[in-house]
């Protein structure tokens, strides 16, 4: 379980309670104490979430895979995890097949980013080519299979409280080049997540 007095996104001693969650909305929500993940996959025969203990970690801390049979509703897996706060650092792992010819390119070695996420960290050791779910020095090119894992070279998603994404609570900062106020609205909460 997190301790309270831990940074945000914090897992030590972890000992949580997991539950089926809610498929919608998609995303990572904070509710009633926890996060619920959802992540749409049609295909996928596997999905993995990869929880952090900091943003910045090189490699997981947890993994907790999705029973089809309890955290999946039609196209959509999700799960419930307790304890999780804002800041939480995570991200996927999704296996299927491997069909290129039909679209298909589940590849397990892949670390995958959440596509409704709000927010990444670590984006400056974000490489593109190892993100490759085939082999660019292949003679089979764009249909072969690469089982290099690129989690040291991907970004993190993260969780940010959930008034900054429905855009309550927020006041307009100054954009740091010019001090002027921006044209976006943006949360004084923002700058309290540790990215």
């Amino acid at each position: 379980m997190q301790n309270r007095r831990d940074p945000p996104g914090r897992l030590r001693h972890w000992k949580t309670r997991l539950e089926r969650g809610r498929p919608l909305p998609l995303g990572a929500w904070l509710h009633d104490g926890g996060i619920n993940f959802a992540l749409f996959s049609r295909h996928a025969k596997k999905v993995e979430l990869l929880l952090y203990d900091a943003p910045d970690a090189a490699k997981h801390q947890h993994c907790i895979p999705l029973d089809p049979n309890a955290h999946r509703t039609g196209d959509i897996w999700h799960v419930w995890v307790d304890s999780l706060r804002a800041g939480q650092a995570y991200a996927y792992r999704v296996d299927g097949a491997y069909r290129p010819e039909s679209g298909m390119r589940y590849n397990r070695h892949k670390l995958l980013i959440d596509p409704y996420a709000t927010a990444l960290a670590g984006t400056e050791r974000w490489d593109f080519g190892k993100a490759l779910g085939y082999d660019p020095a292949s003679p089979c090119s764009d249909v072969s299979f690469w089982r290099l894992d690129n989690e040291a070279w991907m970004p993190r998603c993260m969780v940010v409280p959930t008034s900054i994404r429905t855009g309550t609570g927020c006041l307009p900062l100054p954009w740091p080049a010019t001090g002027q106020p921006s044209k976006t609205p943006m949360c004084r909460a923002l700058r309290s997540v540790k990215a």
